[in-house]
């Protein structure tokens, strides 16, 4: 079976742009079609002579300077349009820009692409709803008690999620409910434990390992083998899967020399792992947000 990121290679292989329906025609020809960081392949002059809007009943776009970045050349107007995304997994998927709850009760809405779209105290977030996604500014605790996920232009944007959240491609993550050219915030697996000890449940089993109970901490999955263990970004220290401070379930920890071989801003500090002090990478914080 042909893997989500090979089809979406097959189409950007097979010219199929013409496929789709015209990119959005700007007033006074203005448009940032060409956004690196959203992944368009439009250009601000092709979105200057498409011609029309797209979508039987697609409301017309307005003159701003953020766009909602669909991919393919799709260009959507955030303050009156919405991005309509159907994944049906077959080639080439369905694109159109449209009027705000026109996309159908199957494809997924994107009202946003990333928090310029959104006002200073909201996000643009991705939660479910029913089979599809729907993306729209919300606040923070909306967000995340929704069960959703950020969009984002740059790392800076996922700094709500936690240290060291990466804004990745839609289609690296294989979010088949996402357009793969839009980006989400991933959370590292790795991130400080809260106050209460808690932590992300990532992946299922994730546990706060820290240190004689003092401040220095950091959350680690379970693991059978080294293997096991995801990459701790900007660390070149090893994983090693083992038991730590007398928990009996093997976790996934990584040991150091020093801090320069850890994730920025951690410390290579001591820790009981596998019956043996030895130094692994740890938060120096007493709290979930910081690091």
């Amino acid at each position: 079976m042909m893997t989500k990121r090979a089809r979406w290679a097959a189409v950007l292989a097979s010219g199929l742009v013409g496929c789709y329906e015209p990119v959005p025609d700007f007033p006074n020809g203005t448009s940032t079609a060409g956004s690196a960081t959203a992944g368009s392949t439009a250009s601000a002059s092709t979105a200057a002579s498409a011609g029309s809007t797209t979508g039987a009943n697609a409301c017309e776009p307005t003159n701003q300077t953020e766009t909602i970045d669909c991919g393919m050349g799709k260009v959507c107007s955030p303050n009156s349009q919405a991005c309509c995304y159907t994944f049906i997994g077959v080639m080439p998927p369905e694109l159109a820009c449209d009027c705000p709850d026109a996309c159908g009760p199957n494809a997924s809405e994107f009202r946003c692409d990333g928090p310029e779209d959104c006002p200073g105290d909201e996000l643009c977030c991705a939660m479910p709803s029913g089979d599809a996604t729907r993306a729209s500014c919300v606040t923070d605790q909306a967000c995340f008690s929704g069960m959703g996920v950020p969009l984002c232009q740059t790392n800076a944007d996922c700094q709500i999620v936690g240290p060291n959240a990466t804004c990745t491609l839609a289609s690296d993550v294989m979010a088949d409910d996402i357009p793969p050219f839009m980006r989400v915030c991933i959370p590292d697996i790795f991130t400080p434990c809260m106050n209460d000890n808690g932590c992300p449940q990532l992946i299922n089993g994730t546990t706060c390992v820290r240190p004689s109970g003092g401040t220095n901490s950091i959350c680690a999955p379970p693991c059978n083998v080294p293997d096991d263990c995801p990459p701790l970004p900007g660390a070149s220290a090893p994983p090693v899967c083992g038991t730590v401070e007398g928990n009996p379930q093997n976790r996934c920890v990584f040991t150091c020399m020093e801090s320069s071989e850890c994730a920025f801003n951690q410390i290579c500090a001591p820790a009981l792992v596998n019956g043996q002090i030895q130094t692994i990478c740890l938060w120096p914080t007493t709290d979930g947000g910081s690091g």
